[in-house]
C-alpha cells in the first residue's frame, strides 16, 4: 500500500488565523508556525454587547442572592444567642 505524498513546507502556509464566531464573542486565532509550531501564538477575543448585558444581569442576581443569604444566616445566629 503506497502512502500518499505530504505536501511539502512550500506549500503549507507558516503563518494564518481562523475565526470563531458564537453568540457573545468573536475569537482570533493566530498562528506562525515558525514562532511556535504547537499552536497558537496568540488569541485575541471581543465580546459583543449582549454578553456585557448578561453579565449585568447575574452580577446584579448574584448580589442580591447574597444579601438575601446574609439575611437568613443572621436569623439563624440570633435563635442561639
Amino acid at each position: 500500500m503506497a502512502k500518499k505524498p505530504e505536501p511539502s513546507m512550500k506549500d503549507k502556509p507558516t503563518k494564518f488565523e481562523y475565526t470563531y464566531e458564537d453568540d457573545e464573542s468573536v475569537s482570533i486565532w493566530k498562528y506562525d508556525k515558525k514562532k511556535f509550531p504547537n499552536g497558537p501564538i496568540s488569541v485575541e477575543y471581543k465580546w459583543k454587547p449582549a454578553y456585557f448585558a448578561r453579565m449585568k444581569v447575574l452580577e446584579k442576581q448574584n448580589k442580591e442572592a447574597k444579601k438575601k443569604k446574609t439575611k437568613s444566616n443572621e436569623r439563624v445566629l440570633n435563635k442561639f444567642k
